[in-house]
This record gives C-alpha cells, sequence and structure tokens, in this order.
C-alpha cells in the first residue's frame, strides 16, 4: 500500500480472503466452504492459473489428484498457461468477453 501513497501499515498478504470468507459465513453460514477436487468429475476454471497461482496446498494437491484420476478439466483463458496445458480442453477466449461467455452459459442452461 506505500506504493499508493497510504500512512497505513498492513501486515496482510495480497492474496487475503478475508471479504471471500465474510462473504460465504453471510451467504450460506460456512466461513471456508472448500472446493471439492476430490469428488469432482467436471471441473470448469475460468482465467485462472491455479496450478501456479494457489494460495492452499491442499487444494492444489487435491487438484492435481482430480486431473491424475481423469477428472475433465476445462480451462477458459485467452492465455495457454501451466493450468491450460494440464486441462482436458484449453478455450482460448478473446480477453474481455469471458463475462459474456459465461452468461451465454447460464442462458442456455
Amino acid at each position: 500500500m506505500a506504493a499508493y501513497g497510504t500512512p497505513n501499515k498492513t501486515t496482510h498478504r495480497q492474496m487475503c480472503d478475508n471479504p471471500n470468507r465474510m462473504a460465504n459465513e453471510h451467504c450460506s453460514n460456512d466461513k471456508r466452504p472448500w472446493i471439492d477436487y476430490a469428488h469432482s468429475e467436471f471441473i470448469l476454471l475460468f482465467g485462472i492459473n491455479e496450478l501456479v497461482t494457489s494460495v492452499g496446498q491442499r487444494k492444489l494437491n487435491l487438484l492435481k489428484q482430480a486431473i491424475k484420476r481423469g477428472a475433465k478439466l476445462v480451462m477458459v483463458d485467452p492465455r495457454q498457461s501451466e493450468t491450460a496445458e494440464a486441462a482436458t480442453e484449453w478455450i482460448s477466449i478473446i480477453p474481455g468477453t469471458d463475462g459474456a461467455m459465461a452468461l451465454a452459459m447460464a442462458m442456455s442452461w
């Protein structure tokens, strides 16, 4: 935050999940609902290079096990990231159109 000129000192990491935990607690009464990669047969990721940028080792290991076990991983990302390379299918989307794709998927469901 010093780069922005704030006088506030902070010790939080950049990837703090407090807002996520708060939203989950208020909406679903659960602070940390874990992604259930262990029992997933189909995993759809939008623009997150999970195999490289995941904060949690537990989640990362479960994703790796799911891929190894044969779960279908579809990666929507303009870049061919490490996760896209490991995916069953990589959808190289035009940057900025992922929201339209997600809306189209929701509307056709």
